[in-house]
């Protein structure tokens, strides 16, 4: 018996990354809006940003995932990082032969993944999950 591999879209990647998990719905709806649907360009910037990003301890002072999308947070200028938490918090040059090169990732899977958004969703999917994130839908 084969198992059947779950594609992620770009919204379940968002959704799985973002330190916040209310009002799924709302924030699908703002995906759509912003159109990072179709917009593969964004969909990798908006993850890019989701992986750099510190995010306070305090999950009240994340904003909901849809203010995040709809203020375009995405493309804030932030000040000097705040060294992260968890010690092991995936980036997607700290996957699997990913590294910024020319502002973009590049990508040692073979075969070399076609955008950053590819390669992210292949590096995702080479992670294991830590038990702190249920996965898509849930």
């Amino acid at each position: 018996m084969t198992q059947a591999a779950t594609v992620l879209t770009g919204f379940d990647l968002f959704w799985q990354q973002y330190p916040r998990h209310q009002a799924r719905k709302d924030a699908m709806k703002a995906w759509h809006q912003i159109g990072a649907d179709v917009d593969e360009e964004l969909q990798a910037r908006i993850l890019a940003d989701l992986a750099d990003r510190s995010w306070p301890r305090d999950k009240q002072f994340v904003p909901l995932p849809a203010t995040y999308l709809r203020g375009a947070r995405y493309e804030d200028e932030r000040g000097p990082a705040v060294p992260s938490s968890p010690a092991n918090r995936w980036s997607p040059t700290s996957a699997p032969g990913g590294r910024i090169v020319d502002g973009h990732l590049w990508c040692t899977h073979d075969p070399r993944c076609s955008t950053d958004l590819v390669h992210i969703r292949a590096s995702m999917a080479e992670q294991p999950n830590n038990g702190d994130d249920p996965g898509p839908g849930l």
